[in-house]
């Protein structure tokens, strides 16, 4: 059982280096700086503003819609980590490959540790277009707590 938490643990670090090797990657090439985008992964907000309203987006193939929106879930993760103090954690989940799953994990300012699936942040913000990357960072960050909704005040 050692040797299986430990594969999990090492899967789960790698991926969480990829994912924000990625969203570096992502950012250089919708042109922010590197220095800019280590200081503050925000800093890429408005490249991928700018990137996501020139899309196609309901052109897009099956393939097209997987690329982006793991693109996305790299910006988003990096974002939650590096900025809001999120980090990585293998969850189980029968129904994946391998018997878990990866989400960010985060202490609300309820001061209750909370879960969310990058992924299914992502799918749940992009079925209403335009997929605006706001929006995607504002989701994760109510699932994780981390900010909260605003009240209608007009009453």
């Amino acid at each position: 059982m050692d040797a299986r938490r430990n594969e999990t643990e090492e899967n789960l670090a790698s991926w969480a280096e990829e994912c924000q090797a990625n969203a570096a990657r992502l950012a250089d090439m919708l042109g922010v700086l590197a220095a800019d985008y280590l200081a503050d992964p925000l800093a890429a907000l408005p490249a991928w503003e700018n990137y996501l309203s020139r899309l196609p987006l309901a052109d897009f193939e099956e393939s097209d819609r997987v690329t982006l929106h793991t693109d996305l879930v790299s910006f988003l993760a990096d974002f939650m980590v590096r900025a809001k103090g999120a980090h990585w954690e293998a969850t189980p989940d029968a129904s994946a490959p391998g018997g878990h799953r990866y989400v960010l994990t985060a202490m609300g300012l309820d001061g209750r540790v909370r879960h969310c699936d990058p992924f299914a942040v992502v799918h749940q913000v992009s079925r209403e277009l335009p997929l605006d990357p706001t929006r995607v960072l504002a989701t994760a960050e109510l699932a994780l707590g981390l900010s909260r909704p605003e009240r209608d005040t007009a009453h």
